[in-house]
């Protein structure tokens, strides 16, 4: 049996926050829906002192590498089209066996 592990790592803009105290609940807002809507592990790894800035980490584990390359490229879909104020700068997606 094999297991594979994949791991997202999104880089985020956030032009209109103006404090941390925003930023939190927007990212927090952010997590949730990532959770809810994909089934994945998600937080906020880097970048916390950053207002207008997040580093947000994903990982998915399953039997078939092709299958997590295709749910981690829904979740960065789906932040693209996000309307509440996240700007995707970069992302990395990483499958480990």
């Amino acid at each position: 049996m094999t297991m594979f592990i994949a791991v997202l790592e999104l880089q985020l803009d956030l032009p209109g926050v103006h404090g941390l105290k925003q930023k939190r609940g927007l990212i927090k807002g952010l997590l949730q829906r990532i959770h809810k809507n994909h089934h994945a592990a998600v937080a906020e790894v880097d970048l916390l002192d950053h207002w207008q800035s997040a580093m947000i980490g994903c990982a998915l584990v399953g039997n078939e590498a092709a299958v997590l390359q295709r749910r981690m490229q829904k979740i960065v879909d789906a932040i693209e089209r996000d309307s509440s104020g996240v700007v995707l700068v970069d992302y990395q997606v990483d499958i480990l066996s």
